[in-house]
């Protein structure tokens, strides 16, 4: 073979080699291109950080103290009690309740066995039920006022619908009167949102 021949068929060889490599390089540029665009999409989703609830660093008291009877009939209760709301919560919306308020920690109260207060564990229970039920009357106070006013046409269709959930609502109380938060309580606190978050006790005494 001449010499011309040779030179010939190694260009040839080495253009076939450059040709073999050339999709794999482009291969592995697509790869890594893709990955890093990935990797930037991924980098650009940073999650929303949820607002952290604080407490109020001014205290709710009510000023009457209570005297009231616990489950047996025999033994009474003598207490005063104070709130700590989140912050932001204005004290005005608490005045506004506050007969709720006196009731609904009477009634937590007046459903207590002695034996179920003679601990500090018994009364962390206790403040717990107080918070759960003062947080679900400001919870429906805030969603009534949300509410918008309905148009004329609409106004039967949402007395029927309350209707049917008022209905619902009276079965569902008769088996669970005090729901239970599904969030984990931080220490200290006797709720997870609030607004009501630590309740005090002033004083307690049964007799």
């Amino acid at each position: 073979m001449s010499a011309k021949a040779e030179k010939k068929d190694e260009g040839a060889e080495g253009g076939k080699k450059k040709g073999g490599k050339l999709p794999i390089i482009l291969a592995l540029v697509l790869v890594l291109g893709g990955g890093g665009f990935f990797m930037m999409k991924g980098k650009g989703k940073v999650k929303k950080k949820e607002p952290e609830i604080k407490l109020a660093k001014a205290e709710i008291e009510m000023k009457d103290e209570f005297t009231v009877n616990l489950a047996d009939g025999l033994t009474y209760a003598r207490f005063k009690v104070g709130f700590l709301p989140k912050e932001g919560f204005a004290a005005a919306s608490f005045d506004a309740h506050a007969a709720e308020v006196a009731d609904a920690v009477i009634s937590v109260i007046k459903t207590t066995k002695k034996d179920d207060t003679l601990t500090e564990a018994h009364l962390k229970v206790i403040k717990k039920r107080i918070a759960a039920k003062l947080n679900k009357i400001f919870a429906d106070t805030e969603h009534k006022e949300e509410e918008e006013e309905p148009d004329e046409k609409d106004k039967k269709k949402k007395k029927k619908s309350d209707e049917e959930e008022d209905t619902h609502s009276k079965k569902k109380k008769s088996h669970d009167e005090e729901p239970e938060e599904e969030e984990e309580i931080p220490e200290g606190w006797d709720s997870a949102k609030g607004p009501i978050l630590k309740v005090f006790f002033k004083a307690f005494a049964t007799q």
